[in-house]
């Protein structure tokens, strides 16, 4: 059963189902589409409008050879992006494994080791610090702004979509809201080089990274549910990041009941976890 949300294309005797079904995705077929559709928040094409887009017609047997043709290639084509896709996950599943090394182990395999007294820390150089990283940082959550402040155009408002996969996109469903709001909400005002956290998400997903560096200029406003940890004195901001990044860090914070698949994190859930700390 269809719902009224789709059309049914069903072929005639002079047109081959599966080149009509390439035909349909060919990006021409789909400016028409566009082209035709209907308003805003959901465009949508009736279906007179789109029997009658005109698609190119060869004779059935030609039909039949370019569709079997696009099989065969877009089969080969879906097989290579399948082996890229496990190559990417396995060079994360590295590079996760080196940050968590680094930041827990240091870089002198021969170091003289310490007990951490931290489970998921396990053995860490004997020099370096172990404590809660609220020793090392701080944690200052974002502003509440109100849906009716929001505007075209002025300083753009990162919220939890923005920090993504470990990076700040900034093209995700961009907002802006005045700039007179970096002087009347200092505090909220985010610049390069700033750490920033999304309190709130699917950070059971580690693909999602929840914690980025903010990289260009800006400046941005702060949303509530995302949250700057600032360091303090004893730690880098670049080391904080990686911190934040390392599997120890991030078992301990799933671990909690507010770390869940759908997280809802407090600034004490954040500062609460042990971390190893270099010189």
């Amino acid at each position: 059963m269809a719902s009224t949300g789709f059309a049914v294309i069903r072929p005639n005797q002079y047109l081959h189902n599966r080149f009509a079904a390439y035909c349909l995705r060919a990006q021409g077929f789909i400016k028409e589409v566009v082209a035709r559709s209907v308003g805003v928040s959901y465009p949508a094409i009736n279906a007179s409008d789109l029997v009658n887009i005109k698609t190119p017609e060869p004779p059935f047997a030609e039909q039949d050879s370019i569709a079997s043709f696009l099989d065969h290639e877009t089969a080969k084509i879906d097989t290579l992006i399948e082996e890229q896709q496990s190559l990417i996950r396995l060079l994360k599943e590295k590079r996760q494994a080196v940050i968590s090394h680094a930041v827990t182990k240091g870089l002198n395999p021969n170091a003289p080791m310490k007990d951490s007294g931290v489970e998921w820390l396990g053995e860490v150089p004997e020099h370096w610090d172990v404590s809660k990283l609220k020793y090392y940082a701080s944690v200052q959550g974002g502003f509440a702004f109100n849906s009716d402040t929001f505007s075209a155009e002025g300083i753009q408002l990162l919220r939890i979509g923005n920090v993504y996969q470990n990076r700040l996109a900034l093209e995700r469903q961009p907002i802006y809201v005045s700039s007179e709001y970096t002087t009347s909400l200092k505090d909220y005002v985010v610049k390069a080089g700033d750490i920033l956290m999304s309190l709130t998400g699917t950070l059971g997903k580690r693909d999602y990274g929840f914690a980025v560096m903010v990289d260009q200029s800006g400046p941005y406003m702060l949303n509530q549910r995302v949250a700057k940890v600032i360091p303090k004195t004893r730690i880098l901001s670049e080391y904080l990041l990686y911190t934040l990044w390392s599997e120890a860090y991030l078992t301990q914070l799933y671990s909690l009941p507010s770390g869940t698949k759908q997280a809802n994190l407090s600034n004490d859930d954040v500062l609460n976890i042990a971390v190893a700390i270099p010189p």
